[in-house]
Formats: structure tokens, C-alpha cells, sequence
């Protein structure tokens, strides 16, 4: 899971949503797993909180249903959650699901509600998810954490299982 690094505090809109250091043009940032296994786009000033761990257990990523259905399931795991969107894409040769989800309330903890993007892949039946969120209000407020939300989840590609 991705998420933002302390600092960015304020609760004002018009305050920068991004770190200091990320200026320039080049806000997403490639990454490639050091054992070759995948590669995504990692928005300046974010960190891993936890490792990309494979999940699940179906055959192919079309046995997970349609994106619509996907995202449907994701948001039905909470009260107040919604789905914002979702779409399927093939990057590699292999195919993807991205949705996009809204929770809300005390079903997002200490964050207040959550706008969270997850890119999943199959592989010799193996699930492998990227999970990239924000919080409601700074996705809502900044559109470059809208921009950089979605670059992530479209940049994540699984090379080799």
C-alpha cells in the first residue's frame, strides 16, 4: 500500500498537497521490484508501508468478473463505501482490473473517508493487488493527488511471477 509521508498537514485547499521536494514535472516516479517481478509508478513523496504480497487465489484476472462487479465487491466490504469507478486494461500482454472506491466515516479509521485505487493482475493463479489511497478531502481539494492517484494505479505492471 501506498500513502503519503507526514508533512502534509494543513487543512486548507489551497495549500500545496504534495512535499517540498516534489517539484519539476515528473510527479510519478518509476519503480522496478529489484527481482524483476513488477513495476509501477510511485507519486513523489510517498512511501511503502507494506510489500506487495501476492493474494488470492484464482486462475486468470477474468475470473475475478467484470471491473464493475469487482468494484462492487470492494466497496460492499464497509458500510458507507461506494464505487467511484472501475475499468479493466491490459498493459504487457496481461490483463488488469482498476477500480476505484470511496469509504467513508469511521469505516476509514483515523484517515475520515478514504478514495482508495486498486490495479489487480492474475498470474499462474496467483492475485497480485496494488493498492494506492487518500484521504477524501485531499483527493477532493487537489487535483494533482487525483492525477497522481490514478497514474499510480495505471502504472502498476507485473513483469514475472
Amino acid at each position: 500500500m501506498l500513502n503519503s509521508v507526514s508533512g502534509i498537514v494543513s487543512g486548507r485547499a489551497d495549500t500545496d498537497p504534495l512535499p517540498k521536494t516534489c517539484t519539476g514535472p515528473d510527479l510519478l516516479l518509476p519503480y522496478a521490484d529489484p527481482s524483476g517481478r513488477f513495476r509501477l509508478a510511485v507519486p513523489c513523496g510517498w512511501r511503502q508501508v507494506t510489500s506487495l504480497m501476492p493474494g488470492g487465489c484464482v486462475r486468470r484476472t477474468a475470473d475475478l468478473g467484470p471491473p464493475e462487479e469487482v468494484a462492487a465487491g470492494l466497496a460492499g466490504i464497509a458500510p458507507n463505501g461506494l464505487v467511484m469507478g472501475s475499468y479493466g486494461s491490459s498493459r504487457g500482454g496481461r490483463q488488469y482490473v482498476t477500480v476505484h472506491v470511496q469509504f467513508g466515516g469511521n469505516t476509514a479509521g483515523v484517515f475520515g473517508a478514504a478514495r482508495e485505487f486498486r490495479a489487480i493482475t492474475v498470474d499462474q493463479g496467483l492475485q497480485y493487488t496494488l493498492r494506492v489511497t487518500s484521504t477524501r478531502y485531499r483527493y477532493l481539494a487537489h487535483a494533482r493527488v487525483r492525477q497522481l492517484l490514478a497514474g499510480a494505479a495505471d502504472g502498476f505492471e507485473l513483469l514475472r511471477a
